[in-house]
């Protein structure tokens, strides 16, 4: 079992996503009304996306934290898909990394905590 991110698996589970998020906004219209309470339309739903938060602190083979960071963020700045893929499949698929954010965790060397958000293409 494992989780990948295009050609980057993560198969120790203490570098897995902690949590995956699904954020789904709305995509509304709002027409003033002189005197009264706006009309909202709903126009349906917009991009659903996922946020993927964990952090890397465990090697991968013979790669470190800061090596599978460096591999993600290398996939990461292409303008292409990526496949992910889940332990359970539920969120396979390819998508597009809108935003990525990886922090380097104070006081504890070759640690990143990662946040990947990504839509389904």
């Amino acid at each position: 079992m494992s989780w990948s991110f295009g050609s980057v698996t993560l198969s120790e589970p203490g570098n897995w996503p902690r949590s995956v998020i699904i954020i789904g906004p709305r995509k509304l219209k709002t027409i003033p009304i002189p005197g009264g309470s706006p009309f909202v339309i709903d126009l349906g739903r917009n991009v659903k996306t996922l946020r993927f938060q964990g952090v890397l602190c465990k090697s991968e083979g013979s790669k470190s934290p800061k090596e599978i960071k460096d591999d993600l963020i290398t996939q990461f700045d292409g303008s292409q898909p990526i496949t992910i893929s889940s332990p359970t499949g539920e969120y396979d698929g390819q998508y597009y990394i809108s935003r990525y954010q990886f922090t380097e965790e104070g006081g504890k060397p070759d640690q990143y905590a990662y946040r990947i958000e990504a839509y389904k293409t």
